[in-house]
C-alpha cells in the first residue's frame, strides 16, 4: 500500500528555499568599518577565542594547518553572505556543529586559489629568477665598481618587485576566490569574464584594502607578539572577520558600480519525512 493511499495524497516534497535578498551595501569601501563591526556581534569574545583555537591549533599541531584552514574560509563566506543579507550589519556566529558545513563550503575557493597562485607565481618567479640572474652575471662582467653597484642597486630592487608581484597576485586572485566561494561551486570560480569584470571595476579599491589590511594587520600582530606572543592567534581571528568584511564592501561596490551579481546557492533544508502509517 503507497504512502498516497494512506494519507489520501502525494508525499510533500522538500521545498528548497531561495537565497536570502541581499540589501544595498556600502557604495565605497569603509575601512575601518571592517574592524568596528567585530565588535557589535553580542557574542564576539567566544568568536574570537574560537577562531583563536583555531589558529593556535594550525600553528602547533603539524600536518592539520589545510584541515583547519578549509572550515575557516568556509566560515568566512557564511560571514560574507550573512552581511550581504543584512546590509553590513550583522554576521553568524562560529558554530562548531556546522563545521562540517564549514570544511566543505571552504573546500571550492581553497581550490581555486591555490590553482591561481600557482599559474601566476609560475610566469612571475621565472622572470624574477632570470633578471636576478641577470643582474649577477652583469655585475661580474662589467667589473668591480660598476658591477658592484648594479648588484647592490639591482638586487633590492628586485625583490622589492617580487613583493609587488605577490601583492599584485593577491589582489588578482580576490575575484576567483570571490566567485566559488559565494557561488560554491569550483568551475564558477574560474569566471576570466567575471573577475575582468571585478578588476575593470573595483581593481584599484581591491588594491587599497590589501594594502590596508596588510598594513593593519602586521600592527595587530605585532602588538600580539607584545602580549606573550599569545596575543597572534587573536590578532589573527580579528584579521579574519576583518578580511571577509573588506571582500564584502568590494564586492557590494563592485555590484553598485553595475557589477554582474554572482547567483547564490539556495540553502535546502532536510527532507520532509513522511508521517508513520497508523494500521488499524
Amino acid at each position: 500500500m503507497s504512502y498516497a493511499e494512506l494519507s489520501g495524497g502525494p508525499p510533500p516534497k522538500p521545498v528548497i528555499a531561495p537565497p536570502t535578498p541581499a540589501i544595498a551595501g556600502p557604495t565605497r569601501v569603509e575601512y575601518m568599518r571592517a574592524y568596528h563591526y567585530v565588535f557589535e556581534n553580542p557574542n564576539w569574545v567566544s568568536n574570537i577565542l574560537w577562531l583563536s583555537l583555531a589558529g593556535l591549533i594550525a600553528g602547533v599541531v603539524p600536518g592539520v594547518g589545510v584541515l583547519v584552514y578549509l572550515p575557516l574560509m568556509g566560515y568566512c563566506f557564511e560571514v560574507i553572505e550573512s552581511l550581504l543579507a543584512t546590509g553590513g550589519r550583522s554576521y553568524p556566529d562560529l558554530d562548531m556543529n556546522r563545521i562540517e558545513k564549514y570544511f566543505y563550503r571552504g573546500l571550492w575557493p581553497f581550490l581555486v586559489a591555490l590553482i591561481v597562485t600557482m599559474v601566476a607565481m609560475f610566469i612571475v618567479l621565472p622572470l624574477w629568477y632570470g633578471a636576478m640572474i641577470a643582474v649577477v652575471v652583469g655585475g661580474a662582467a662589467l667589473g668591480d665598481e660598476v658591477g658592484a653597484a648594479l648588484v647592490v642597486v639591482g638586487i633590492p630592487l628586485l625583490i622589492m618587485l617580487l613583493l609587488a608581484a605577490s601583492a599584485a597576485v593577491g589582489v588578482v586572485t580576490l575575484p576567483f576566490i570571490l566567485r566559488a566561494g559565494l557561488s560554491q561551486d569550483f568551475a564558477s570560480g574560474f569566471d576570466f569574464g567575471w573577475a575582468r569584470d571585478f578588476m575593470k571595476r573595483v581593481g584599484v579599491d581591491t588594491l587599497l584594502a590589501n594594502l590596508f589590511f596588510s598594513a593593519t594587520y602586521s600592527l595587530l600582530a605585532f602588538a600580539g607578539l607584545l602580549a606573550f606572543c599569545v596575543g597572534v592567534y587573536a590578532a589573527a581571528a580579528v584579521a579574519i572577520l576583518a578580511w571577509s568584511h573588506l571582500s564584502y564592501q568590494l564586492y557590494s561596490v563592485y555590484l553598485s558600480r553595475g557589477g554582474m551579481p554572482i547567483p547564490l546557492k539556495p540553502e535546502v533544508p532536510p527532507a520532509v519525512v513522511p508521517p508513520t502509517a497508523q494500521y488499524h
